[in-house]
């Protein structure tokens, strides 16, 4: 417990009274007037002792089942900017300081609950850096959730509450003076190394970040390993998986999500994307022709090639540059097969994605990479260029346009107009000897294959649609192979 100076005129923590509402915290009433004349004459030991803690104005309640003892908890939550948050948390996750927190019981929490920054972490990390920054920049808005942490139980001894109202026995406001120990995070960990990361980057500093951008943390007090272990398995494992359309079709901001509503414009594709909310991608639907997920996989591959780079990577400033090959894609697909695309469905006919691959992710994924390969000597230096990150000093566009230039021109893989000719002569009618040989088929219980009946066709075997990376190459380096003629055959798969 931190000893208070010797002098009579000083009020010492000891002798603060603790609040039997929120866990015994120790506090004072702001609106007793003895207590208000003392605050603010600054008479009270914690006041002398400015290097010891952090004042965080905010709201501090219960939660939980707050009838149970045992399960009762109590945080403070509060908005503040980047540089008080970095000096209220301490605790970076992707260089803990080892000297403090493992001294106040914090080693065996960080052991169960924190993981290292390395590989994918390492890289979500440093994406989410990319992220802040172009808001810093203003070249998008920044929406961050909270940030929940908690403080061992060894220091609340230490805490001290000022009671500004207290609402009632649940929620209170006003100033907790917390002791200066590391915070730790229960959710939000790439989030807060991504935020420490923010506050030693010179350009974001020079920008004012540390004093424009404000994020709210929440924080748990009086926590122990154990409870932190379970609220840690709490935040992350309860609840089902995001709805990424749903997410992709919200984040207008996103490059990539802007390049999408543009090139989609007058397309065949406008209006016929699923976004989570309406009708998905069956056999048998008809309205819309793929969802947000493989729209935005099929845009990155054609643009980016097959190790396609992630949403993340394309920023704002490469837009300019990646627009006309983006057009010139989705125009191909429009052309070429917006009349396989009918809805609704005429009578006596089967629904395209009964008839044809090109209703399934597989072979749009795979036509997308072709586009890439036809204009390979062009997007193969842009692609390197957009992973060069921008220094501090340059315009984002000039600096992408002029790194662009520094990479050699490979060699030609197919034209463009050579692969226009080939998609037009292909039979994409999927139970195409061709197709199965690529995709497979259906097989009963006794290894024979299965087969389904179509209107216009007859009994036909069955073959698969399997949105596998494997068939995406496949597919895409067959049409732009030697042997591409063999697509243009109408030979159906046998029966047996």
């Amino acid at each position: 417990m931190f000893s208070a100076p010797q002098s009579s005129n000083i009020i010492s923590n000891a002798s603060l009274p603790e609040h039997e509402d929120f866990f015994g915290i120790k506090y004072l009433n702001y609106s007793d007037p003895e207590v208000q004349k003392n605050y603010i004459e600054r008479r009270y030991e914690f006041q002398k002792n400015p290097e010891q803690y952090v004042e965080i104005h905010g709201q501090i309640s219960l939660k939980g089942n707050v009838a149970s003892l045992e399960s009762k908890r109590l945080s403070i939550i509060s908005p503040m900017n980047l540089k008080k948050f970095v000096d209220t948390v301490k605790y970076d996750p992707a260089n803990p300081p080892l000297d403090n927190y493992e001294a106040i019981g914090m080693r065996d929490a960080h052991d169960k609950t924190q993981s290292d920054f390395k590989g994918a972490k390492k890289t979500n990390r440093q994406d989410f850096i990319n992220y802040l920054m172009e808001g810093i920049r203003k070249e998008r808005d920044i929406h961050l959730p909270v940030v929940s942490g908690w403080q061992s139980s060894d220091v609340f001894s230490d805490a001290i509450f000022v009671i500004y109202h207290q609402v009632d026995s649940h929620i209170a406001y006003g100033c907790l003076y917390l002791p200066k120990k590391p915070i730790m995070q229960s959710d939000g960990q790439t989030q807060t190394a991504a935020l420490f990361g923010l506050a030693q980057n010179k350009e974001a500093v020079d920008a004012g970040a540390l004093d424009d951008l404000v994020v709210t943390l929440e924080i748990e007090l009086n926590v122990d390993s154990v409870k932190a272990a379970q609220a840690f398995a709490d935040r992350n494992g309860r609840g089902s998986k995001k709805n990424k359309n749903l997410v992709i079709g919200m984040d207008t901001a996103a490059p990539l999500s802007r390049l999408r509503a543009i090139v989609t414009d007058g397309s065949v594709f406008e209006r016929r994307i699923a976004d989570g909310r309406g009708g998905g991608i069956t056999v048998t639907s008809t309205e819309n022709i793929v969802d947000l997920s493989t729209f935005e996989q099929m845009l990155s591959i054609a643009l980016t090639g097959p190790s396609a780079l992630k949403p993340e990577k394309f920023k704002a400033h490469h837009l300019e540059v990646l627009k006309p090959y983006a057009n010139e894609f989705i125009r191909l697909l429009d052309d070429t097969f917006a009349d396989f695309w009918k809805s609704p469905t005429n009578p006596g006919e089967d629904p395209y994605r009964r008839l044809y691959v090109i209703g399934w992710p597989f072979a749009l994924k795979g036509i997308a990479l072709a586009y890439y390969n036809s204009r390979f000597t062009e997007l193969e230096p842009i692609r390197s260029a957009m992973l060069e990150s921008v220094p501090a000093n340059e315009v984002a566009v000039e600096f992408f346009k002029r790194t662009i230039t520094r990479f050699p021109v490979p060699n030609e893989i197919i034209s463009f107009e050579e692969l226009k000719s080939r998609l037009s002569q292909i039979n994409w009618i999927k139970h195409k000897k061709h197709w199965a040989a690529i995709t497979g088929y259906s097989e009963n219980v006794d290894g024979s294959k299965k087969s389904w009946t179509l209107k216009q066709y007859g009994e036909v075997v069955k073959t698969l649609n399997q949105n596998q990376a494997v068939l995406v190459s496949k597919v895409g380096n067959k049409i732009t192979g030697p042997k591409w003629e063999e697509l243009t055959q109408d030979v159906d798969e046998k029966l047996a």
